[in-house]
């Protein structure tokens, strides 16, 4: 049995499965570039996307002030407790 690559890997038909919504943050200077990412996030039937200037692959900690205060701001808008 052959077994598939991740070359050969889409998730993309099943991303407007997800009923939760999804916070995608990027930077401007990823590999993942925005024409990787558009498409991703498109499919996304909840979906909020920040791009992050000057950043590139790890956001998280070239910008980790930024990168929490968008993670922070996404949970309190999504906050369900009662």
């Amino acid at each position: 049995m052959h077994a598939r690559g991740l070359r050969d890997w889409d998730i993309t038909p099943r991303l407007r499965e997800l009923r939760i919504p999804v916070l995608v943050i990027s930077g401007e200077h990823d590999e993942a570039t925005p024409a990787v990412v558009r498409p991703l996030v498109d499919a996304l039937p909840d979906a909020h996307w920040e791009l992050l200037p000057g950043a590139s692959h790890c956001a998280h900690l070239e910008q980790p002030e930024r990168f929490l205060a968008l993670v922070e701001a996404f949970l309190a808008a999504h906050d369900r407790v009662p």
